[in-house]
């Protein structure tokens, strides 16, 4: 398990201040599965999703509280390496329609096809490994629900109960790539691919100002999952 725990340049686990963080959101939790729980949620509503360097330092992301699959996936898994749980990577090749709706269509026009780096996180709890995604934020799915950028049976849920597999990009999965300990040379190649300079920072811009606007769109009470419909229907 060592080589799921140890840090690498860009899963910075061992940074000092991943260490206070992975500390806080520990807090008085009673069992590993607790703790992954409390990784995960922070990591899905505390870094909202919107572009970025691929190549960012976890200790990076948390600091500028904003990452697409590449950064939430890494931080993540450094967050629970530095609370002593072994974490992995997932990577799948995506076709890129999965960004439709997400992306302004002049950015995704020009993405390459299929996104051949796509992670997400694995923790190891009660002797098996777990997939944790945690790429969407409530916010953003439930708009994209109440929008119609995909439909449910898509993404059937963002919840994770430290139980089973939590996977959200399977219905656009073209190839599975498998688990790995670090993924440092894949996230540089990616960013190698992404447009330099200023322009990689207007479309960076261009996206963000777009998913912001979509979360602008609804209600926080629209786009509620069907479970969440009935659980407020059978509490009025």
């Amino acid at each position: 398990m060592n080589e799921f725990l140890e840090p690498s340049r860009l899963c910075d686990c061992d940074n000092p201040t991943l260490r206070i963080k992975a500390d806080e959101l520990r807090g008085s939790a009673q069992n590993p599965e607790d703790i992954a729980k409390a990784v995960f949620h922070f990591v899905r509503e505390g870094i909202r999703f919107g572009l970025d360097r691929a190549d960012r330092a976890a200790s990076e992301t948390l600091a500028r509280g904003v990452g697409f699959c590449v950064n939430k996936a890494n931080l993540q898994v450094a967050l629970l390496r530095s609370a002593g749980l072994p974490a992995r990577f997932h990577q799948v090749v995506l076709t890129k329609n999965c960004l439709n709706g997400i992306f302004p269509g002049a950015v995704l026009g020009r993405m390459p096809d299929p996104i051949w780096y796509h992670p997400w996180c694995e923790c190891q709890l009660g002797g098996q490994w777990l997939s944790c995604e945690a790429l969407y934020d409530k916010a953003l799915f439930r708009a994209a629900l109440a929008t119609g950028v995909f439909s449910q049976d898509r993404i059937t849920t963002i919840e994770w109960d430290g139980e089973h597999d939590l996977r959200l990009m399977t219905s656009w999965i073209l190839e599975d790539r498998g688990t790995h300990a670090e993924l440092d040379a894949i996230f540089a190649k990616a960013q190698a691919e992404q447009p330099p300079g200023l322009l990689g920072g207007f479309v960076h811009f261009l996206t963000n100002r777009h998913i912001a606007s979509l979360r602008r769109r609804t209600k926080p009470e629209d786009g509620k999952t069907k479970a969440e419909q009935e659980g407020a229907s059978d509490s009025q």
